[in-house]
């Protein structure tokens, strides 16, 4: 696997990266809860979930005003209705906006869904890369686990689109299926060059969300007040079990 270094964290390599969600939907409300996270530790990286915003028209001046609140690293995200998000909007807009965010240099990483139109993907992930801004390729599905040969047909267009990290998110419907998926995890990461973030949602996923060392998942999300899906783990609790997973 091929790490990735953000600001001062490094993807594929030491701990598993720890990502806490800010889902609330102003400017007001969103820097308070960016001003509480400082005053917490041990983890990495802050994901602002823009679709839950009431005017994603104000996307652009709350980032910058994030920016100045912290210097942990951003990933911007914004989670259309397909994905279980908030946002409904057309590919053309979905790319407006993204296209606007990454020329303006407003965050560190952007989350790019793969349902969306592939020339638009490629056309965001290249302008990614000319304003040195890394990229996620991520696919949630909130209804199953598909099968292996879904699943890695999954990876392979998405390492075909040259994003930098890879995510997976799958709904289990049986304890079955978060195994299958965790095997299918481990198997995978050591196969691919760049890093995968992957999570079975859900109770009954919750094991694969603090199993990383086992899935060769390099980041997982914590919450530290209203969490952005199913089977999230409170950050005190994520920051314990991660450290008993990881004991050799």
């Amino acid at each position: 696997m091929r790490a990735i270094k953000i600001k001062n964290i490094v993807f594929g390599e030491g701990n598993i990266k720890i990502c806490l969600p800010v889902i609330q939907s102003n400017k007001e409300d969103i820097l308070k809860t960016i001003d509480y996270y400082e005053t917490l530790n041990g983890w990495d990286l802050i994901e602002i979930r823009l679709d839950y915003l009431k005017a994603l028209s104000d996307s652009l001046s709350i980032l910058k005003d994030i920016q100045e609140h912290t210097n942990h690293v951003i990933l911007a995200t914004v989670r259309t209705c397909h994905e279980g998000g908030e946002a409904d909007m057309t590919d053309q807009e979905y790319e407006y906006l993204l296209s606007n965010i990454i020329q303006n240099q407003l965050c560190d990483i952007i989350d790019l869904e793969i349902s969306h139109h592939k020339p638009s993907l490629m056309r965001l992930i290249e302008l990614a890369h000319v304003h040195h801004i890394k990229t996620i390729i991520s696919s949630h599905n909130f209804y199953k686990t598909p099968s292996y040969s879904e699943l890695e047909e999954l990876l392979k267009i998405m390492e075909l689109l040259e994003g930098d990290i890879l995510k997976l998110a799958v709904m289990p419907q049986c304890k079955e299926d978060v195994t299958r998926f965790m095997h299918f995890s481990s198997v995978m990461s050591s196969k691919l060059e760049k890093p995968l973030i992957t999570m079975s949602m859900g109770r009954l996923g919750m094991i694969s969300r603090i199993a990383c060392k086992i899935t060769g998942s390099v980041m997982t999300f914590a919450s530290a007040g209203k969490s952005s899906a199913p089977g999230q783990i409170d950050l005190e609790t994520v920051k314990k079990l991660l450290d008993i997973f990881s004991e050799k």
